[in-house]
């Protein structure tokens, strides 16, 4: 076992089947994560002080977590980092765990990933589910209503209404969670 996961983060407030977060600043990438020492690998001054920093911006958030099995959406400002989209899905991932919002890295079932210019930083939405579960995007002005509902009706997905966070209950689940006030690329 990873001296990681011998001691879990305690999930932060209530459980939740949807919640949606958002950082002023890029994670580093996955290739500049650990660096190698005389005793073994470790975390390299630059991924320690962005996880703390990240780590404390997302405790000022509202307080809940998502738990079990959950599908997580990413979306980065492209003009903010040069690095590779697959280099900052970890440090994200773990970030989420270390500031209690998931349990575990091992319950993501379906992550989706994305540069945009229609946001700052990075946007991380967490729903309860699995892959068989449905997103609905919410909008701004930039991308209007009709464009997404055409756009989500091409893939099978319906529109409807969206909120965040929506509380967990016991066998429920949410198939239309993110957040409207979200900017977000056709």
């Amino acid at each position: 076992m990873k001296a990681h996961r011998m001691i879990p983060t305690p999930l932060d407030g209530e459980a939740v089947e949807f919640g949606a977060l958002s950082l002023p600043m890029i994670p580093p990438s996955a290739n500049n994560l650990f660096v190698n020492g005389k005793k073994g690998r470790f975390k390299s001054a630059e991924y320690k002080a962005w996880q703390l920093r990240a780590c404390l911006h997302l405790r000022k958030q509202s307080g809940w977590h998502v738990p079990g099995p959950i599908s997580v959406r990413l979306t980065f400002n492209e003009r903010q980092t040069r690095c590779d989209l697959d280099n900052i899905i970890k440090p994200t991932l773990d970030l989420l765990m270390a500031a209690g919002r998931i349990s575990d890295d091992r319950n993501v079932r379906k992550i989706e990933a994305e540069y945009s210019p229609n946001i700052m930083g990075t946007l991380i939405e967490i729903r309860r589910g699995d892959a068989k579960q449905k997103l609905v995007a919410g909008c701004s002005a930039k991308v209007g209503r009709k464009q997404v509902a055409a756009s989500l009706a091409a893939f099978g997905e319906p529109s409807r209404p969206v909120s965040t966070p929506v509380p967990a209950t016991e066998g429920s689940h949410v198939e239309s969670p993110l957040s409207a006030t979200v900017s977000r690329a056709a």
